[in-house]
């Protein structure tokens, strides 16, 4: 991959993962707890927002901005003329038999996957389900779910092990899972995948059907895991390529914000499949608009999908089966991986506490694969044996 590409992309990481909590949050977390540890009693006086602001060595407005927030909260009431007071009655505690099920409120095919298999169990083991859906980074209403008491799956694309919903997770004793995609958070529960593993699920199985020559479609910039993905398809290519081929064969490309990438991934395909003499017999697409707009610019191209070029997807997603031809994927098994987690939270199961409990993803077989035809292999083979030469 080119290495302004990986720049961009490493920046991008960064900027996403680095989360520095506002003041008036810390203020309010930090009285938050002592509230629900029991430090102020049900109908005590609070300190005095002045005192708060010089206990804490923050502005009066922060202060009283936090301890608004616990108002609104249910946890604290103003007494006009009095001052600030536990509530009597604080705000009920969710029993055991609630699953709070938080994730990104960006409504994706993963996202609702994710959902509908957390319902399904939560269900079946008689619970009430509480979905918790996050916004541009908030964990707060996260955050204030969990401390509230029951059990968590958390599934989200980027939370840095030091935030306070990590440790809001790592305070349940074991009543949080994190549904996670690669390296697992320390002390905190966790059934994960590998998304590098996808890559290597596609590529054996293109192999299988006698691809060589298989081009890698994403998007950039990207995070962490579009990344590994790509390192990992670069290495498994550099047996049968050197390293000019296989940047040849990374189509990549740029959506503008609030874009849809369909657009601009048919138009980069089609340019890669028209540009080149012999193109890939075969491609792995990042994304399921990517995949839809790969099947129609193979076709316009003039080299269709299966019978020229064969895709698969990362990732699965309704319209990818009703496509012609319904589209091969590797996907996240989120049946299996729900039904780990659940496992861990009722004490059926010890997760590994340095790797927690690994999941394979999962192949599903469609028609968009089959092994190229004999005309077009022998030609592709000619070329990359000469281009290793």
């Amino acid at each position: 991959m080119r290495s302004y590409v990986n720049i961009y992309i490493e920046d991008s990481y960064r900027a996403l993962t680095t989360v520095v909590p506002a003041k008036y949050r810390i203020v309010r977390d930090s009285l938050e707890r002592s509230i629900l540890d029991g430090e102020y009693v049900s109908g005590e006086q609070m300190p005095g927002e002045h005192s708060i602001a010089a206990r804490f060595g923050v502005s009066y407005m922060t202060a009283r901005r936090a301890i608004s927030d616990l108002v609104e909260a249910d946890l604290l009431e103003r007494r006009a003329g009095k001052g600030t007071f536990v509530r009597r009655r604080q705000r009920r505690r969710e029993t055991v038999d609630t699953l709070h099920i938080i994730t990104t409120a960006y409504d994706g095919a993963m996202v609702r996957d994710f959902l509908n298999e957390a319902l399904r169990a939560a269900d079946e083991q008689g619970w009430h389900a509480n979905i918790v859906r996050l916004a541009g980074g908030q964990q707060d209403p996260a955050v204030r779910a969990i401390r509230g008491g029951g059990y968590a799956l958390v599934m989200l694309d980027a939370a840095p092990e030091t935030s306070a919903l990590a440790e809001a997770m790592r305070a349940t004793d074991g009543h949080a899972v994190a549904i996670q995609f690669n390296e697992p958070f320390p002390r905190i529960p966790c059934v994960r995948y590998d998304e590098k593993q996808t890559i290597d699920i596609a590529m054996e199985h293109l192999r299988a059907h006698g691809h060589r020559d298989i081009a890698l479609v994403m998007q950039t910039p990207n995070i962490e895991s579009g990344r590994e993905q790509v390192i990992r398809w670069r290495s498994l290519l550099s047996a049968d390529f050197g390293a000019y081929e296989i940047d040849d064969r990374l189509i990549d490309f740029h959506t503008p914000r609030f874009h849809c990438p369909t657009s601009q991934a048919y138009a980069a395909i089609r340019d890669f499949l028209t540009a080149r003499r012999t193109p890939s017999t075969a491609m792995i697409t990042l994304g399921d608009e990517i995949a839809a707009a790969a099947v129609r610019a193979c076709a316009d191209a003039g080299h269709p999908s299966p019978g020229s070029v064969s895709i698969i997807n990362i990732g699965d997603a309704p319209n990818l089966r009703m496509m012609s031809p319904a589209v091969t994927v590797v996907d996240v098994d989120f049946a299996k991986q729900i039904n780990a987690a659940i496992a861990i939270l009722t004490g059926e199961m010890q997760p590994n506490d340095r790797n927690g409990v690994y999941v394979e993803p999962l192949l599903r077989e469609r028609e968009s694969v089959q092994p190229p035809t004999s005309r077009l292999a022998a030609q592709r083979d000619c070329v990359a044996a000469h281009n290793i030469s």
